[in-house]
């Protein structure tokens, strides 16, 4: 879920991976291998795939109907890569890793937030700690030779915790200063095997020595510290009874936070003014948080925990039954859903800008920004964000 300020949000930030939600295409996937068909993403190593929901359905690479598992999109929107990271080989084989040229250089000695989204493939049966995100001057080309296996153990950002979710989109984010003017993006497990903090999840199974992860939400923004760049609270989450999952984001700006919940009585979180609280919830919870600068710029975001007692992973992942995409949108916003009545559209301060019951929406003419997009249907209403970025 993205988050805008109520000034020149993207006259101060741009995301400098161009694709960084793998939305764009110019071909349709339809087998293994095929990342390339991702507009401006390339193969750094091994044979790394693209999933897209304009793939039909039986072939494997649709979304969410993916030929490992039924996995929806990170962000409502159409498309994900996969990447193998790891396997219980100890040989450092089992390797890809996809790159993509920045829409501008970084600037030495400059601050970045960078930040991705990643979700273990529940085919697979490990887990790792160590994702990254590799910022390189020149384009990577791994040979085959050396198992596909770029060795850099310290990549600009690193993860350091299991990544072992299979349901939510677990991000991975960290600030780090340019050195050398770089101009690529590299993603992969960059550690040996004996350093990536592996986990077996399953112990049986054609594939149960590997580890597989899905990739979307790339992004890179300059931030210069006054509070007016970028900041993110986080997707919608989605955990079991008794489970607990990390909000929000990493403090770059020394801010004030305030989380509210939707409900009366207790917030369920570690702490009501942390950056990134864990919460664990009885019940379904929408948490309201607002983000105060030190030069008193105002940032406000909602993200919805949904508890699930038993119910098939399927079932789970729709729980919210109205769908909207692409996001980032560019020309056209669709909804999909059961018996809707009506769509608003409306800015930040709820000004309605388009009303109508037709799915799909034409946001050509509209300004880039972020927009509240409310949708009413027969027995529920779902309110959502939504950039438009032309």
């Amino acid at each position: 879920m993205f988050i805008l300020c109520l000034s020149n949000y993207f006259t101060k930030a741009q995301n400098l991976v161009s694709n960084g939600y793998f939305e764009i295409n110019d071909t349709c996937p339809n087998n293994q291998y095929q990342i390339t068909y991702a507009t401006g993403w390339l193969n750094a190593g091994g044979t790394p795939d693209y999933f897209n929901a304009c793939a039909t359905i039986n072939s494997g690479f649709n979304v969410p109907n993916t030929v490992y598992e039924y996995q929806q999109d990170c962000c409502n929107g159409n498309g994900f890569s996969g990447i193998y990271t790891s396997s219980a080989s100890g040989n450092n084989t089992d390797r890809e890793y996809i790159q993509i040229k920045l829409s501008d250089s970084l600037i030495t000695g400059h601050k970045y937030l960078s930040t991705m989204y990643v979700n273990r493939s529940r085919s697979e049966g490990w887990a790792i700690a160590t994702m990254g995100m590799f910022f390189s001057d020149s384009v990577i080309s791994v040979p085959s030779s050396l198992n596909n296996f770029i060795n850099v153990p310290n990549p600009q950002i690193k993860n350091t915790t299991i990544l072992k979710d299979t349901v939510n989109w677990i991000m991975v984010q960290d600030t780090f200063i340019a050195m050398a003017n770089e101009k690529y993006l590299v993603i992969g497990n960059f550690s040996i095997d004996s350093l990536s903090d592996t986990l077996k999840i399953i112990t049986n199974g054609a594939y149960y020595f590997q580890a597989y992860y899905y990739v979307d939400g790339a992004s890179v923004y300059e931030i210069d510290g006054t509070c007016n760049t970028y900041w993110d609270a986080g997707y919608d989450k989605y955990i079991k009874a008794g489970d607990s999952i990390r909000l929000g984001t990493i403090n770059t700006d020394n801010s004030v936070y305030n989380w509210q919940n939707s409900l009366s009585g207790a917030t369920y979180l570690s702490s009501n003014n942390d950056a990134r609280p864990w919460s664990k919830p009885t019940q379904t919870t929408t948490y309201y948080v607002t983000k105060i600068c030190p030069n008193n710029n105002v940032f406000y975001d909602t993200v919805t925990v949904y508890i699930q007692t038993t119910a098939s992973i399927k079932t789970f992942m729709d729980d919210k039954e109205i769908r909207v995409y692409p996001n980032p949108a560019k020309d056209k916003i669709y909804v999909e859903g059961k018996n809707i009545l009506e769509i608003k559209l409306s800015d930040l301060l709820g000004s309605k800008i388009i009303s109508t019951k037709e799915q799909g929406i034409d946001v050509s003419g509209l300004n880039d920004g972020v927009y509240f997009i409310t949708i009413n249907a027969d027995k529920n209403t779902s309110i959502q964000k939504i950039i438009i970025q032309h």
